[in-house]
């Protein structure tokens, strides 16, 4: 299964050095955002059949999470075959429990978000502390670098 490396414009440069080092294309997800923040996506790369590798930082995860979401998805409507998302920052790992009544556990949402639309996550130093290691809280694959 050939492979393929995509990423916003905010990960191009991380995104570009991971294809030079790995001979793996590199192509642009292309994000155009309308004036009512809505975000209309385009991939410009054959698909079809390939392991998807997306490389998103995911600071600032409330504006990007929705986009990577319409990218995962529209790369597997297209017949994707594996999804892999590389995103050095992993957000909201820092709220792994509740520490007043009624507030969420977002480490825990997110991740069964960000798992049940992707293969593998890789990350570097996520935010662990109460939550020993990744696979605690995502089913999908992970691989934590430091």
């Amino acid at each position: 299964m050939n492979k393929i490396i995509l990423s916003f414009d905010y990960s191009q440069q991380l995104a570009k050095e991971i294809s030079k080092f790995s001979k793996i294309p590199y192509y642009p997800i292309e994000k155009i955002q309308f004036p009512d923040k809505e975000s209309m996506i385009s991939i410009a790369a054959k698909l079809s059949k390939k392991e998807i590798i997306i490389v998103a930082s995911l600071d600032n995860p409330n504006e990007k999470l929705i986009d990577i979401l319409i990218a995962i998805e529209t790369t597997k409507s297209f017949g994707a075959q594996k999804i892999t998302l590389i995103a050095p920052y992993l957000c909201y790992m820092r709220q792994d429990k509740q520490f007043k009544p009624g507030q969420a556990i977002s480490a825990k949402i997110i991740a069964k978000f960000l798992s049940s639309h992707i293969d593998k996550l890789i990350t570097i130093d996520p935010h662990l502390h109460r939550i020993k290691k990744l696979n605690d809280v995502y089913t999908a694959k992970t691989a934590t670098l430091t």
